[in-house]
C-alpha cells in the first residue's frame, strides 16, 4: 500500500496526514449505518472503561436493553440531538487540543531560533509553503519571500510553486533544510526560512543510490 511504501521515509508523516484528512469524520447517530472499513452491516462503537459521554450513553442503553429487551431506551429524536451535540463538542475539544499542542511546540522552538531542521512540504499555497518538521512533526510556515529572490507562480492544479527566473519548482513531498526564524507562542505558529531544497523523497533516494553506484564503480576501477 501507499502507507507501507513510505514507512521510514520523510513522506511517511505526510502520507499519514493526507490519508486521515481524506477520510470522512466519524459521527454519532442512532441510525445504524454499519462500518465501511470493517465491512460490518451492524456496528456500534464504545469503549470500556468509559472515556466519553457517548460511551456512557451506549452502556446505559445496553444495560436498559438487558433489563427490558422490548423497551425503547430513549426517543429517536433525543438520541439524534444528543449525537449532534457530542459531535460538536468532540470536534471543539480536538481543536483545543491541537491549538494547545501547537503552543507548546512553538514555546519549545522559541529556545532554538536559528536552528537548522529537516522538513517536508505538506501544503503549497500562493503565499508560501506549509512544512512538517521531521523530528517533531510540527507544522511551520515558509513564506515565499524566504525561498530566495524571485517571482513565484502558484499552480493550483499541480499544487506547485515555481520560481519564474530560476525555474525551480517546489511541490508536495519536497524535502527541505530550513532554519527556525520566528516563533509566536500565543498563536502557536513557527516560521522558517529555506537553506536548501533536496527534491522529493523519491528524488533524494535516487541521488543517494546514484552516488553509491558511482563510488562502487570507482572502487572497482582502483582495484582493477
Amino acid at each position: 500500500t501507499l502507507l507501507d511504501k513510505n514507512v521510514g521515509t520523510p513522506l511517511e508523516r505526510l502520507v499519514q496526514q493526507a490519508t486521515l484528512q481524506a477520510q470522512a469524520q466519524a459521527s454519532y447517530t442512532p441510525v445504524n449505518q454499519g462500518h465501511f472499513g470493517l465491512g460490518l452491516a451492524q456496528y456500534c462503537h464504545f469503549t470500556s472503561p468509559i472515556r466519553r459521554y457517548a460511551d456512557l450513553v451506549v452502556h446505559r442503553a445496553l444495560l436498559a436493553h438487558l433489563k427490558e429487551p422490548e423497551a425503547d431506551v430513549r426517543p429517536h429524536e433525543t438520541l439524534a440531538q444528543l449525537g449532534q451535540h457530542l459531535c460538536t463538542t468532540e470536534r471543539r475539544a480536538a481543536t483545543a487540543e491541537r491549538d494547545a499542542k501547537a503552543r507548546f511546540i512553538a514555546r519549545s522552538y522559541a529556545r532554538h531560533l536559528g536552528t537548522s531542521v529537516q522538513a517536508v512540504v505538506w501544503r503549497v499555497m500562493p503565499a508560501g509553503l506549509l512544512v512538517l518538521i521531521l523530528d517533531t512533526s510540527a507544522e511551520a510556515f515558509l513564506p515565499k519571500d524566504f525561498l530566495g529572490r524571485d517571482t513565484y507562480r502558484f499552480d493550483e492544479k499541480t499544487q506547485t510553486l515555481k520560481a519564474m527566473r530560476r525555474g525551480q519548482v517546489f511541490r508536495l513531498g519536497e524535502v527541505l533544510t530550513c532554519t527556525v526564524g520566528r516563533v509566536d507562542v500565543m498563536t502557536g505558529s513557527v516560521q522558517v526560512s529555506l537553506v536548501q531544497a533536496h527534491g522529493t523523497d523519491a528524488a533524494v533516494r535516487r541521488k543517494k543510490k546514484g552516488k553509491a553506484t558511482t563510488k562502487k564503480q570507482q572502487m572497482r576501477k582502483r582495484n582493477g
